[in-house]
């Protein structure tokens, strides 16, 4: 029995030529007012202008806090929002999330 250590998918496709900020503002561009995150067990329930608002929050206080570009930062938080919010902050930033 032999077993496979990765899987490949569909190659047909080109990656997309755009990092995870800019993903984020094409997608708050089009659809600003639709479901972006839902955290039933925090009472969160934000559309993408409203996620968008929480990472500038956090992207501005990283800065001010000194977090620089190409700086790790460490986050433990399983199954919250606070992870999203953190992963699209640093992306804007530069910074690099290291996950626990």
């Amino acid at each position: 029995m032999s077993s496979l250590s990765h899987s490949k998918g569909e190659t047909d496709s080109a990656l997309l030529a755009y990092t995870i900020p800019e993903a984020l503002k094409l997608t708050l561009q089009q659809y600003g007012d639709h479901d972006a995150l839902v955290s039933c067990h925090q009472g969160i329930h934000w559309n993408y202008r409203q996620l968008n608002e929480q990472v500038d929050q956090l992207a501005a206080g990283l800065l001010a806090a000194g977090l620089l570009k190409g700086d790790r930062l460490g986050i433990w938080s399983p199954n919250k929002a606070e992870w999203v919010v953190t992963q699209l902050a640093t992306a804007k930033i530069g910074g690099y999330p290291c996950h626990r």
